[in-house]
């Protein structure tokens, strides 16, 4: 606390920790918008390739970023058609559909975030499920995955007093 004091700074308020619940995911294919409120779960991950640099002289290796992978992964129930229907497009004529993802997160018990706009431009699914059926399921959830070409973030939360 005294550190607080002595360089002015103050804290997070705990209300704005987002609620994991409070947001939506749009996918636009082929031109039309669909809400993917039978999404439980998604993350959109970019991660930096570094190669390696050995340098004469120094006892660590250097690091170089050499470009992204960018990758998305969710959990989503087992009741919606559109991504079968792309496995099933690229199996008859080979041609992979790609489309774009909008991912919002909006906490209205977050009155100090704000809402945040991430959006996943030329979106691939990687594969995914056919068909399923599960006895022992109270209900039927599928994994979804795939890369993405390039992101965009329209809406950042607000920054905060205490960074």
């Amino acid at each position: 606390m005294a550190l607080n004091r002595l360089f002015g700074m103050s804290t997070m308020d705990a209300l704005d920790a987002l609620q994991g619940s409070m947001g939506m995911v749009y996918a636009t294919i082929d031109g039309r918008r669909f809400t993917m409120g039978h999404i439980t779960q998604f993350k959109a991950d970019m991660e930096i390739n570094k190669s390696e640099v050995p340098i004469l002289g120094r006892t660590t290796v250097g690091n170089k970023p050499g470009g992204i992978t960018n990758s998305f992964e969710g959990t989503m129930y087992y009741n919606a058609p559109m991504f079968r229907r792309m496995l099933i497009q690229y199996q008859d004529t080979g041609r992979l559909p790609t489309f774009d993802v909008e991912v919002y997160n909006d906490d209205p018990q977050a009155p100090n975030a704000g809402i945040q706009a991430v959006v996943l431009l030329g979106c691939m699914i990687n594969g995914g499920t056919i068909a399923q059926v599960d006895a022992t399921s109270e209900f039927l959830e599928e994994d979804i995955s795939g890369t993405f070409d390039r992101a965009l973030i329209p809406r950042h939360f607000r920054v905060h007093p205490f960074m």
